[in-house]
């Protein structure tokens, strides 16, 4: 196929299902995926590796990727390290380890990984591309890194990045490696991380940050399943997607198929993901396979090597560039309003508000939450998501009858906590603010936290409507916890805007007819910004006898610096108001399903259903590009994950109401997230219902993922300084 010269080709190998062919300006990536082998098998699986970077350079790729660890191999048991001693539990399992030198596979020695390197270096400069590829490196120490490196299409070495994350075994004989950098190319800046240190959201994260519009990921993902040819896995399913929404950058993973030692099972699925989290191209499960794409990045004209099969000089397509990146803007709204929201994940961040991130862990609240002791059956809250429509500008009798009788049935069937959704902004005060907009005041980030304040009557005062009033009273008459979200008004006259006053986007936490808690939403999307003020950077955590309870509001939920500072700061589980589009409802669920999982926490995600949103096709799928058809809860399950499937133990009050029902168009499928990734429970799109789930807090304290995996742990805040600058 002819590309125009600014296009770029990416091949990752394995078979490939490609869908949306983009326009030009592309990286045409080529990603390759092999069985694993060990012992003698090691240079059976070199000599393979090459050859599909053979058959992925006939496509003229821009890229080629190959999967982690390509040569000798990803487990090292076979290579005579089998008796590394390394602890198996608590901290000292992430110690490196010393370990015998030379290397032997069985009566073979391992080639240096430089003589390995200039095999795959001569390619790249034989097909005029770039070659990703990941190599077990041996540093002058004798201590092995699992590395990724990069080579140009003269054969150079571009750069390299070394594993950070360790995962299960990878301890046992790898070091984790310091680097965060990334590389110019023609194509722009890009970054490469190692699989697991997908999970940590702090090492993409700093590669975007540092201008990378292109990740790299040579990848070993594990799974599980009777059925080779539908295997998958939670970075494929929801984690990636993720990290390509909340860092506007596009990602590209190559992946291993086969099974090694017969206990080590990879998952193929070698995929290109955009910055909107749609999978443009993805390979299949059990068969080695070249997956190709052309993606979109900015070129830089001047930097084009000469290619073969790249016909045309790069400056006559100078139109054809600006005509790409306005399609761009248009059809991927998402790299820039990944959730609906005028908001910007990348760009609309607030630096000064993550201290936290770079505090070590024993100077943070998490640390001593660990070291707690607790009785299971103690800790074991039933939290609730109720869906609705809480038009602040709605009937105050119809909203507060519906309030009312659902939180009535949700106490009766033993819920702890409800969370409501976040409304939309308050068409009225976002009028006043566009005709007074000096009157908004931005308040300055403080360096302490805002303390826990005892909200009384005359903060009830300051909120415009009666729904906290309704809220309150139920709340009281029932002897349940509710977040509720509201306009809060800080000033006199009850914050008439004249007078100097702010308004805020405010949570309020209330339990048996007290306000305990609240939060002011420090990230606001444009809309918002017209009209309130941002909070000064204090993240609640509310602190209970049934566990702790972080709120983070709407577009934050996009940002992993959120949810990761609320688990810092203790949160065993996060209650989510938030107000999805129907169009966006897949990102919804990859996002609180990544929040969960990255953090080892709960997630409560209660989405807004609204007549006024925008239509959606209806069944949650705005891309059209799911996996599967996941089961949806029809009711307010009393059980663990009681609901997943609609068996739960009550009706979960799922009543149609006016304006929430089949004719409603907007957002619903509120969910409930294990520790693991798993939903435990979710609504139907477009209308009225309840969910719940009884959530295990002893979960969400147990922060390892795999043996020697440690979510928290595991972190090096010191690397992290880029979040915060």
């Amino acid at each position: 196929m002819t590309r125009a010269p600014h296009q770029l080709g990416i091949a990752v190998t394995s078979t490939s299902q490609v869908a949306d062919r983009v326009p030009p300006i592309a990286l045409r990536t080529a990603c390759s995926s092999r069985k694993e082998m060990c012992s003698d098998e090691a240079e059976d699986g070199l000599e393979h590796a090459l050859q599909m970077t053979d058959e992925a350079a006939k496509a003229a790729p821009d890229l080629i990727i190959l999967p982690e660890c390509t040569y000798p191999a990803y487990y090292l048991h076979g290579l005579g390290l089998h008796s590394l001693g390394v602890p198996r539990t608590g901290p000292e399992r992430s110690r490196p380890v010393r370990r015998p030198r030379p290397l032997h596979l069985g009566r073979a020695p391992v080639r240096p990984c430089e003589e390995v390197l200039a095999l795959f270096a001569d390619r790249a400069k034989r097909f005029r591309c770039y070659v990703a590829v990941g190599l077990v490196e041996e540093a002058p120490d004798g201590r092995l890194y699992n590395a990724a490196f990069l080579v140009g299409p003269d054969g150079r070495l571009i750069g390299k990045t070394r594993k950070q994350f360790m995962w299960h075994f990878d301890s046992r004989w790898f070091s984790p490696g310091d680097d965060l950098d990334v590389f110019p190319t023609p194509w722009g800046t890009v970054g490469m991380f190692i699989c697991a240190d997908a999970r940590m959201p702090e090492i993409p994260r700093s590669l975007a940050l540092k201008g990378a519009r292109l990740l790299i990921d040579p990848t070993n993902l594990v799974s599980t399943g009777r059925d080779a040819t539908r295997l998958t896995s939670a970075q494929v399913d929801y984690m990636l997607r993720a990290r390509a929404i909340e860092n506007r950058a596009w990602v590209a993973a190559a992946n291993k198929v086969g099974m090694d030692e017969d206990s080590i099972l990879y998952c193929g699925r070698s995929l290109v993901i955009s910055p909107s989290g749609n999978v443009v191209a993805q390979a299949s499960s059990d068969r080695p396979e070249v997956v190709l794409a052309d993606i979109c990045l900015p070129l830089d004209r001047t930097r084009i090597p000469g290619k073969a099969g790249a016909p045309g000089d790069a400056s006559d397509t100078l139109a054809a560039a600006d005509a790409h990146e306005a399609h761009e803007a248009r059809a991927n709204t998402g790299t820039v309003t990944p959730t609906g929201w005028a908001f910007d994940p990348l760009e609309d961040r607030r630096p000064a508000t993550y201290s936290a991130l770079v505090r070590g862990f024993d100077d943070l609240p998490v640390s001593s939450c660990l070291e707690q002791a607790l009785v299971p059956e103690k800790m074991c809250p039933v939290v609730a998501a109720l869906q609705l429509d809480v038009d602040p500008g709605a009937d105050t009798r119809q909203l507060s009858a519906a309030l009312e009788w659902h939180l009535t049935n949700l106490a009766v069937q033993g819920v702890d906590i409800v969370v409501l959704p976040e409304p939309e902004p308050d068409a009225q005060v976002r009028s006043q603010a566009q005709a007074q907009p000096e009157t908004v005041a931005q308040p300055t980030v403080q360096g302490q936290a805002e303390p826990q304040a005892a909200w009384s009557e005359a903060a009830r005062g300051r909120l415009p409507g009666r729904m906290l009033d309704c809220v309150l009273r139920v709340s009281e008459q029932v002897g349940i916890a509710v977040v509720v979200v509201q306009d809060e008004a800080d000033g006199v006259d009850e914050g008439d805007r004249r007078s100097g006053g702010r308004r805020y986007r405010t949570a309020y936490y209330v339990d048996h007819g007290t306000i305990k808690a609240a939060y002011r939403k420090v990230h606001l999307d444009s809309d918002e910004r017209a009209a309130y003020a941002d909070g000064n950077g204090f993240y609640q955590v509310v602190r209970t006898t049934r566990g702790n309870f972080g709120i983070m509001l709407g577009c934050e939920g996009s940002l992993p610096e959120v949810a990761r500072i609320l688990t810092l700061e203790g949160a065993d589980v996060i209650l989510w108001p938030c107000r999805f589009e129907s169009t966006q409802l897949d990102r919804l669920e990859w996002f609180a399903r990544t929040r969960a999982a990255e953090n080892r926490v709960f997630v409560v995600a209660s989405n807004l259903v609204s007549a006024r949103a925008a239509d959606g096709d209806g069944d949650g799928d705005g891309d059209g590009d799911r996996d599967e058809d996941r089961g949806r809860s029809g009711g307010g399950g009393r059980g663990r994950g009681g609901n997943r499937n609609g068996d739960g133990d009550g009706d979960g009050g799922d009543r149609k109401c006016e304006g929430a029902g089949e004719g409603a168009r907007g957002g619903g499928a509120s969910l409930i997230v294990d520790p693991r990734g798993a939903v435990l429970a979710q609504a139907f799109a477009r209308r009225e219902q309840a969910i719940a789930a009884t959530l295990v807090v002893a979960d969400a304290r147990c922060k390892e993922i795999v043996p020697g995996t440690d979510a928290i742990r595991a972190r090096r805040p010191a690397l992290y300084k880029a979040l915060t600058e």
